[in-house]
């Protein structure tokens, strides 16, 4: 979900210190979150390096991004791997490692950024991106003269058409969706906002009562996989949250941290689950990404994807899906160092030394057996003639209540509820008109 951090802080120095900004992003479907706070100089570079939580998120990844120390801003997408956002340093900025995969996924996205090329932005990159719940699902700014977007929930999809018709470009700040396409649209800043869908009850009566105020928003976040995650602040100290019961001293500390006044909080302890049973539910999210990816034709996606899900959780099935991903890697690296390693084992020679990772996961999940080999190799050749998979495609629809956890294409046959949609339903809207350019 798109947000203007820094117009935002400039818009209210009576509640928020200038210098500090909050970061906060949902990075997957169930209680995986980041959240930080970074210091900048008014050049809009850090003072001090960033200081970063993630939860419920990778170790290593949780490592590196904390690590670098930077402000990250606008970062949203489906989980670690996969997720768009920029970065500001102590002397220069960027986007987000992942920029790129997240774009690459949704075909009239990549369109929309191949457009965008200019010399002011040789990338193409948007400025402000939010997906929706739905395969191929966004909407997209890019900070100068147009918007995008592509198979969001038609109400959602009338009251954009309506605003761009009537504001032409420049008017709409935000457009945030959950996991059931309950949305809200900001305007001016998040001075107006509209709201429609199916949106918790809790989070509708926080806007109406917001509305009621005349109270502007300066934090919204909905998860675009979860119906009942949401993060919402408004200028008058009044926060609504719906997240981890476990994150909520953490993330309130954050927020807290980058407000200068008290804020009335009401956060709800939307689950209760134990560490164990979060590393399950990532574990088979995680697999279902890497399926999707390995139909792609994304190897080395899906490898890192189905690696983190063996890692997670050890069964005989995603063993076997990751042996899948590391077939395919190997048969397109054709890497001679990694082929002359696997003949020594093959011919029961030790290799020499501490064996390359992939090595040494390539024995152990795939090993030297012909039998094993031959058997991974059918079921990957099976998993590139399935129709796409449901995760983020751009040809199939999900039913958005269907189960995540259970279902796997390429051993049990495809998902009930997948149907397919002609390109006649994908929308598609841009609007051309000078306009201040809005990037943070």
């Amino acid at each position: 979900m798109p947000f203007k951090l820094f117009s935002a802080f400039q818009d209210l120095p009576d509640i928020v210190t200038p210098d500090i900004f909050l970061q906060f992003a949902f990075l997957g479907r169930h209680n995986n979150y980041l959240v930080g706070i970074a210091e900048l100089h008014s050049n809009r570079h850090l003072s001090k390096p960033s200081d970063i939580y993630c939860h419920g998120l990778p170790e290593q990844f949780s490592k590196t991004i904390a690590k670098n120390s930077r402000y990250n801003f606008n970062v949203r997408g489906h989980d670690f791997l996969a997720h768009f956002g920029q970065w500001r340093g102590h002397t220069n900025s960027g986007y987000l490692d992942a920029t790129s995969s997240m774009i690459e996924e949704i075909a009239e996205l990549q369109s929309f950024v191949n457009a965008s090329k200019s010399k002011a932005n040789p990338g193409g990159e948007p400025a402000f991106l939010s997906f929706g719940p739905d395969p191929g699902s966004f909407f997209a700014d890019n900070g100068e003269t147009r918007y995008r977007w592509s198979n969001l929930p038609h109400d959602l999809d009338d009251a954009i058409q309506d605003i761009v018709c009537r504001e032409r470009y420049g008017k709409i700040h935000d457009v945030a969706i959950n996991g059931a396409g309950g949305w809200v649209i900001q305007l001016n800043k998040g001075k107006e906002y509209k709201w429609g869908g199916p949106l918790e009850e809790r989070f509708r009566v926080a806007l109406e009562n917001g509305e009621q105020r005349r109270a502007t928003i300066t934090r919204l976040y909905l998860n675009h996989q979860n119906k009942e995650e949401y993060v919402l602040i408004f200028n008058d100290g009044k926060a609504y949250a719906s997240l981890h019961e476990g994150f909520k001293t953490i993330f309130k500390s954050y927020v807290e941290r980058a407000i200068s006044k008290k804020v009335e909080w009401e956060y709800y302890d939307l689950c209760y689950c134990t560490e164990e049973e979060q590393e399950l539910a990532n574990a088979a999210y995680y697999n279902r990404r890497g399926l999707f990816q390995l139909h792609r034709g994304a190897f080395e996606k899906a490898l890192c994807y189905l690696q983190e899900a063996v890692r997670l959780q050890n069964t005989a099935r995603f063993r076997d899906d990751y042996g899948m991903a590391l077939i395919a890697v190997r048969e397109v690296r054709k890497d001679p160092k990694v082929e002359r390693l696997l003949e020594l084992a093959a011919s029961q020679e030790r290799p020499p030394g501490v064996l390359p990772w992939f090595v040494n996961d390539y024995l152990n999940i795939v090993g030297i057996d012909d039998d094993s080999y031959a058997r991974l190799s059918a079921l990957l050749q099976r998993s590139r003639i399935l129709p796409q998979s449901w995760s983020w495609s751009d040809s199939v629809r999900i039913e958005r209540d269907v189960g995540v956890y259970e279902m796997n294409p390429v051993h049990e046959g495809l998902p009930q509820g997948m149907t397919e949609l002609d390109g006649s339903s994908v929308s598609r809207t841009e609007c051309n008109k000078s306009s201040a350019t809005r990037y943070a």
